[in-house]
């Protein structure tokens, strides 16, 4: 636990060098309406997710998600931010999930949501397919990879919520685009996405 520490402290000082600019980013034509991210995918930030994601390293999701919070909580607090009801995480298949032993995202959502005093929902949004890793395929390829692999349930939990859905890279946006697309099928009002870094 020590030398995790250690590890996360030295991570932390390299991180604040590398954060961006821009706190968020008006997207158009997609359905979600916000993205807010903390750092561009290169570079030791990208390191450090690969590591986080494929090679166990769980506890680097509170640096990781340090600069992503103090972007979240700006956003909030600016004239125009809207309010977040909830937070949801982008879910992995069970399949990946067994094979990893834990959902990346969720760890992050799970941070987030107690650093901003946020309800986090789980077992809301879920994944139902166990389809080709988005990191394998082109940008065409990507948008039908993710189409209909995505289901609510319990719907009443997130209508006419400002929902706040996390994940670890926004590349492409088709994996939070079609998930945000099933959102407010089932009532969501509006979303805003949060990814730690962005490609």
């Amino acid at each position: 636990a020590n030398c995790e520490e250690k590890y996360e402290r030295v991570f932390e000082k390299k991180l604040e060098y590398m954060c961006i600019n821009n706190v968020h980013v008006k997207e158009v034509k997609k359905e979600f309406d916000i993205l807010i991210c903390a750092y561009l995918y290169t570079d030791i930030v990208r390191e450090k997710i690969l590591q986080f994601k494929f090679e166990n390293k769980k506890f680097l999701y509170k640096s990781l998600s340090q600069k992503l919070i103090e972007n979240i909580l700006k956003y909030i607090n600016e004239k125009d931010g809207i309010d977040i009801d909830c937070i949801l995480s982008v879910p992995i298949s069970i399949e990946r999930y067994f094979e990893r032993g834990y959902n990346q995202s969720y760890l992050i959502a799970k941070w987030v949501a107690k650093q901003i005093n946020t309800p986090l929902i789980k077992l809301c949004l879920i994944k139902t397919k166990n389809n080709k890793k988005q990191s394998t395929l082109n940008v065409s390829k990507r948008i039908n990879n993710v189409k209909n692999v995505y289901k609510v349930f319990y719907s009443k939990r997130i209508k006419d919520k400002n929902i706040l859905l996390i994940d670890d890279i926004y590349t492409t946006g088709a994996t939070v685009n079609e998930c945000s697309r099933i959102l407010k099928e089932n009532g969501a009002k509006k979303i805003i996405v949060a990814t730690i870094a962005k490609a």
